[in-house]
């Protein structure tokens, strides 16, 4: 995908940048998440994480592959059936009851974050007169090597129910005449390049499964989303068949051990993050102790920078790399943490009018714009086989100004 945006007071505002995402890289990372876990004895899910990016024509792309997707909102799960998704999980930790009402009418699996929503959930499925599908999300206490904000599994986290007192739970699920308890779900955080925390997390769990006795209950286990991707030029990161590689053995087992179970994952930026880009304009260079490159859009196109002190290569498209000095990029909003790039080798003569590219912005990008100083929302651009096959227009200032009324 691509974002920027161009405003005229005299004028509608208008796009001539947005961002790019090509169709193709997330099919075929999609499928690949398919193939990679193909060997599981039961069927696998592999449920599109919505958050990650919302785009409507990618999301129906991604789905005509998955048929699946994991949603957190009313919107999201009107975008996810639009697209033609078949299987949907509803997570978040405060779901709302409108939320947990339409999962119950539609027959979709709620992961239940808390004995609370248990409650809840029981309650709304009374009143509808029909069966609500849980799983519960268990915390296995992992920490894996990422921003603590995208870590989602440690101790004292807001996600989930403590292994300590989950059978106390389930058990209570199980005797409920009003939910049908399948299984059981975690996630343990995003942006994890290392695969040992996802060994542990399963570990845990299925040691509390065996403990338990829970594992002769469940028809269902998802293993959330959270793999890495890449970032940095020549940063090596595993891929869905090494994840696949690294569980396998203790998913047969654990399979083997149970009366059966299905296998669902929750996979986001590791299916969109590659396949977007930033593109945005060069307003000005500023000079002095340290030179600034202010481009026409900030934080509120890119906010992972400011959020997770996040990295993104930076490119000057059709630059000249032969002569460059250092300089950071920032955006045009009133605020100091709308810095998008620090101290990156440039060209020496980048000047107004320039292209800069920010690369792998496909996830938690165009998902987390916002209207920071009355900025409005960037475009974005799908293609496919250098084909444009979806346009989100620029947020439109009568658009933007209808919304209070």
């Amino acid at each position: 995908m691509v974002e920027s945006s161009t405003t005229s007071w005299r004028r509608p505002v208008r796009g001539h940048r947005c961002t790019s995402t090509t169709r193709m890289l997330p099919v075929k990372a999609a499928r690949e998440y398919q193939e990679a876990f193909s060997w599981f004895p039961d069927r696998v899910y592999v449920c599109y994480a919505m958050k990650a990016n919302f785009n409507p024509y990618l999301v129906e792309h991604i789905v005509d592959e998955t048929r699946a997707a994991d949603v957190v909102s009313l919107w999201e799960m009107k975008v996810a059936v639009n697209a033609g998704a078949e299987t949907v999980v509803v997570n978040g930790n405060a779901k709302s009851s409108d939320e947990i009402r339409a999962a119950v009418e539609r027959s979709w699996v709620i992961n239940v974050d808390s004995f609370e929503e248990f409650q809840r959930i029981e309650k709304i499925a009374r009143h509808e007169g029909e069966r609500a599908l849980v799983a519960l999300r268990v915390n296995p206490k992992v920490s894996p090597d990422t921003h603590s904000h995208i870590a989602t599994a440690v101790e004292g986290s807001k996600f989930g129910v403590e292994l300590e007192i989950a059978e106390r739970v389930c058990r209570r699920m199980i005797e409920s005449e009003w939910v049908e308890f399948l299984g059981l779900h975690y996630h343990i955080g995003s942006q994890i390049t290392d695969l040992r925390p996802f060994s542990e997390a399963l570990r845990s769990v299925r040691t509390f499964l065996e403990d338990t006795g829970l594992i002769e209950e469940i028809s269902y286990l998802n293993i959330g989303g959270g793999l890495g991707i890449r970032y940095r030029r020549g940063e090596e990161v595993p891929s869905p068949h090494d994840l696949a590689e690294e569980l396998q053995e203790d998913l047969k087992e654990l399979h083997s051990e149970s009366s059966g179970f299905d296998l669902y994952l929750e996979p986001g930026r590791s299916i969109v993050g590659e396949a977007g880009i930033l593109v945005t304009s060069v307003r000005q260079v500023k000079r002095g102790r340290r030179r600034w490159v202010f481009v026409d859009t900030g934080m509120n196109a890119l906010i992972r920078p400011a959020l997770y002190d996040a990295y993104h290569e930076v490119v000057v498209h059709g630059g000249d790399y032969s002569a460059t000095e250092k300089a950071s990029v920032a955006g045009p909003l009133c605020e100091s943490g709308d810095v998008l790039a620090e101290d990156r080798e440039l060209p020496i003569d980048i000047s107004e009018g320039d292209l800069v590219v920010f690369l792998s912005a496909g996830a938690y990008c165009e998902s987390m714009a916002s209207n920071y100083n009355c900025y409005p929302i960037p475009g974005s651009v799908v293609v496919r086989n250098g084909e444009i096959t979806g346009v989100r227009r620029v947020q439109d200032y009568e658009a933007f100004s209808k919304t209070w009324w």
